[in-house]
Parts: C-alpha cells; structure tokens; sequence
C-alpha cells in the first residue's frame, strides 16, 4: 500500500465526522426552528379548544339553547381574529370575521387567557377591549348568549391539563 491510499482513508474519515458533526447541527437547528413555528399556541387554538370543551359541558348548553345566531368576533391586535358562534345551540369558533357578525371587539390575547387562568373576570374585558362594532342592544344580546361559556372557561383552565398547557403557552408568547 502506498501513501496516497491511506491519504483517502484518512479524508474519507475526516469527511464521514464533519458530516455526521454537520447534519447533527442541521438537525438541532430544525427542531428548535420546529418547537417555535409548528408547536406555537394561537388564540384561535386557545379559543377553539374551549369551545369544544363547551359543546361537550351539558352545564353550558343547557344555557346557551335558547339562543342562535349571535356572533362575536374578537380581532386580537398580537394574534390572528376569532369569531365564536352560536349556532343551534352549540358554539363554534372561525379564524376571521363572518361578513354578517354584529359585535366586533378589539383587544390583545393575553386579556382572554386571563380569563381563563382567573387572573381577571370575564366582566373586567370592558377595560382592556374596545367595541369596534355593533349597537347597544346588540352587544347585550351577545355578551348575554356567550355569558356561560365566558364563565366556564376557568372550571376548564382548572380541569383540563389541555386546555391549562395551550392557555399557559399562549400567555408566554406576548
């Protein structure tokens, strides 16, 4: 064997570590890059979450069956704008603002999440939002359709290490 074959052992070598050592690297990067694109809590996860929460509590449906049609569209100033319906007796909630909602609400995300968490009452929005749109009567109507879900969002905070973990998350993220 002369000295040029071991010379292509030895880069062979030398190209097969700083490889592996690169795609190591590579690999590190996309997952902290991952944690923080795909793993990322919106409101609108938040918000969804608990509306399913709600559609499966007998508690909140009782209260909200006489009611369909009301929406609320909340259009956070740091997350993207959520409406919550009330539609045969259920809710749901829609990433945008549906063309016919009547009561639109201005705020931050952080304010509902401290809802959630206890930090503030439902009744205490009135402070940190502004009403964009709609009429007197129309917002009461709203507000008192959505009442019992508004209420029920801290018995799931306390129960539902889901609903508590993307809560948790979505404050974190200001």
């Amino acid at each position: 064997m002369d000295k040029g074959d071991d010379s292509w052992i030895l880069f062979y070598k030398a190209f097969t570590y700083y490889n592996n050592h690169f795609l190591q690297l590579v690999e590190k990067f996309i997952r902290n890059l991952f944690k923080y694109i795909v793993v990322s809590v919106s409101i609108f996860d938040v918000i969804n979450k608990s509306v399913e929460l709600a559609n499966n509590d007998p508690e909140v449906l009782k209260d909200i069956s006489h009611f369909g049609g009301e929406k609320l569209c909340f259009r956070f100033t740091d997350d993207v704008t959520v409406t919550v319906a009330v539609v045969n007796g259920k809710l749901a909630a829609e990433v945008g603002e549906i063309p016919d909602c009547k009561v639109v609400v201005k705020m931050s995300a952080i304010p509902f999440c401290e809802i959630c968490d206890k930090t503030r009452t439902p009744s205490a929005l009135r402070e940190v939002s502004e009403v964009v749109k709609g009429e007197l009567n129309e917002i009461i109507e709203t507000v008192f359709a959505l009442h019992p879900w508004f209420y029920a969002l801290p018995r799931y905070y306390e129960k539902n290490s889901d609903f508590r973990r993307m809560v948790d998350e979505r404050k974190q993220k200001r």
